[in-house]
């Protein structure tokens, strides 16, 4: 089982057994200062168990669907075939709904409870069940060949990347939460870049990202994607693709 994997079911059963246990077992008297930080809590542990939880069901429904579901094949990648990678559908169907659930109980919450409370959390859960609900209509997508690399999103225009244009990638922060990212190299800078890779590289985090809900580990990817970068970045060892806003 992949490592990322291993540390999802970890999660969900550490977080989701405490928030368990909090719901059923935890009972403020609702005249005091705490009951309050009970509807803090459990919803924001909860997620944090169900998002892990739809990961490990997203990669493992995806493998009963599809064997190859977050393989890399190093043969044909090598051999200068094409490999897909995307972002689980029913992992991203799963967490929006719990966070639309989480949202309807939070709206609750500002009705019935505590105001301040329902205000923070509406907002933020409605983003996720938003956001997550994009991309279980339009996933988002890393296709790797000879040439280099696309990266399809949603919120934008798909974004193609020559080998031979970038710096070695890297991953941004830790391996769960970060991102793989990549730099061009000097003169290789697009004359248009999308408003994600604006965005990127106003803070600092690189000229561009590759999807993090993919169904492979963070840092595998990355390795592979540098050795495809070596292999194929060479003199005569493939065509340049062009750019795409």
């Amino acid at each position: 089982m992949p490592r990322h994997v291993v540390i999802s079911v970890w999660y969900a059963a550490v977080v989701g057994g405490l928030t368990t246990a909090a719901a059923v077992f935890w009972r403020p008297d609702p005249s005091t200062d705490w009951a309050w930080l009970k509807w803090l809590i459990i919803p924001l542990f909860g997620y944090i168990a169900f998002f892990h939880l739809a990961k490990v069901i997203g990669f493992g429904v995806g493998r009963l669907l599809d064997p190859g579901h977050g393989r890399l094949d190093r043969n044909a990648l090598f051999g200068g075939g094409e490999q897909v990678l995307q972002v689980s559908r029913w992992r991203e169907t799963l967490i929006a709904l719990g966070s639309l659930a989480i949202t309807i109980g939070y709206a609750w919450v500002f009705r019935h409870l505590h105001p301040v409370m329902g205000a923070i959390g509406v907002p933020t859960f409605g983003s996720f069940a938003l956001a997550n609900g994009l991309l279980a209509l339009v996933p988002s997508r890393l296709t790797l060949n000879a040439s280099g690399f696309e990266v399809r999103h949603w919120s934008g225009a798909p974004v193609t990347v020559a080998w031979g244009d970038i710096e070695p990638l890297y991953v941004f922060s830790d391996a769960r939460y970060g991102y793989v990212c990549y730099r061009y190299l000097e003169g290789r800078l697009p004359e248009r870049l999308g408003w994600a890779q604006r965005y990127y590289r106003a803070v600092g985090v690189g000229d561009g990202t590759i999807p993090s809900a993919l169904p492979v580990d963070k840092q595998t990817l990355c390795d592979l994607m540098n050795e495809m970068r070596q292999a194929w970045s060479r003199p005569g060892a493939s065509r340049s693709v062009s750019h795409r806003p």
